[in-house]
């Protein structure tokens, strides 16, 4: 038996996106199965008992914390758990690490910054780690690709979502009246607007099925200086500027009634290490479509419309499809279905179980 895991939350913000909500999904479910845990998470961060400040600020700050200060504050016998691969490379102690993508190694040309990042600091940490914990089977395949790791010490941990919070409810007309939205009257989107995100395909299939519905097109996520203007002039080049709209970084709180009012859900992503926001969507009960490519292809399973995210038409297509009321009510249906399937508390228990091996 473990005598006590170390949580290392030095990754986590005020803002999580899927991978800071992966890491405080499964530290809430340790502390509520009252599991040997105790945690380091920056100050802003107030999530329960057992938990000692980071105090670095910053990203270098954070990657100095994690080779400096983390290993001198471990105790003999424990283990150490890091929700993304920056944990310590020198020390005799163990630790389990999770990988969740290497989008910047598969598409280089759009994170130059990231490379020297993805190149040394990943997988010294992940061969230093005792087990690697993956998303997905496609993260586990790029992983073995990109840095020649040792499968025996891998194994896939699906995510989830919380389905007290993502559940398909009725949304009325005042609720998303400071969104600017209609319930079942817009195409919904969250996440980044980098380049592997397939924005612009989505937008230009949008523009194409435009003549032949008359909702509108949502996309929340931060506002990128980098890419969200690029985008915005690909909607008004495509006469579609009117009909779309940019909700930016969306609270937690707020996703729910905006996944269940949507008229479906349309995430294209060329790649991604598991696309938790396919999960969301579907536990909310709403159509999904998206690629047919990397994991979020293993997510969905028969839950989603699966289309090809290199060409537009087939993206139109696909929103055309789901826009048929039978449609959309099957694939409703079978999105519920799916997301069933996942659970935090089972993600939980299976590294639980990878952690006691360790």
């Amino acid at each position: 038996m473990v005598r006590t895991v170390v949580f290392n939350g030095s990754y986590l913000g005020l803002r999580p996106t899927g991978i800071g909500n992966y890491a405080l999904n499964l530290w809430r479910c340790w502390q509520r199965q009252a599991k040997p845990v105790r945690a380091y998470l920056p100050l802003e961060v107030e999530v329960g008992d057992a938990v000692e400040p980071v105090g670095a600020r910053g990203h270098l700050a954070r990657l100095l914390w994690n080779q400096t200060a983390l290993p001198a504050r471990l105790r003999s016998g424990e283990v150490l758990f890091n929700p993304v691969p920056e944990g310590p490379l020198l020390g005799s102690f163990a630790q389990v690490t999770t990988a969740h993508d290497v989008i910047p190694l598969v598409y280089p040309e759009w994170f130059p910054r990231k490379q020297s990042y993805f190149r040394y600091l990943v997988p010294a940490c992940l061969k230093r780690s005792s087990h690697i914990l993956c998303d997905s089977e496609q993260t586990r395949r790029d992983l073995c690709y990109f840095y020649d790791l040792d499968t025996a010490k891998m194994t896939v941990v699906p995510l989830a979502c919380d389905r007290e919070r993502f559940y398909p409810r009725p949304v009325g007309n005042e609720a998303l009246v400071s969104f600017g939205l209609v319930p079942g009257e817009y195409v919904f989107y969250v996440g980044a607007h980098e380049p592997h995100k397939n924005l612009t395909r989505l937008i230009e299939a949008f523009a194409a099925t435009a003549s032949e519905w008359s909702g509108v097109l949502a996309i929340a996520g931060a506002i990128d200086p980098r890419y969200t203007p690029d985008l915005i002039r690909t909607a008004e080049r495509l006469r579609v500027a009117d009909r779309v709209r940019w909700l930016d970084y969306l609270p937690l709180k707020d996703l729910p009634l905006l996944y269940s009012a949507a008229r479906l859900f349309a995430f294209p992503s060329l790649y991604e290490g598991f696309g938790l926001p396919v999960l969301e969507a579907m536990a909310s009960g709403t159509a999904v479509l998206t690629s047919i490519e990397g994991a979020t292809a293993e997510v969905a399973g028969n839950g989603a419309v699966l289309v090809d995210p290199h060409e537009s038409s087939a993206i139109a297509a696909g929103l055309l499809q789901l826009l048929d009321p039978a449609v959309q009510v099957d694939y409703e249906q079978r999105a519920i279905r799916r997301a069933a399937e996942f659970s935090w508390e089972r993600t939980a228990g299976a590294t639980w179980q990878v952690i006691e091996q360790v």
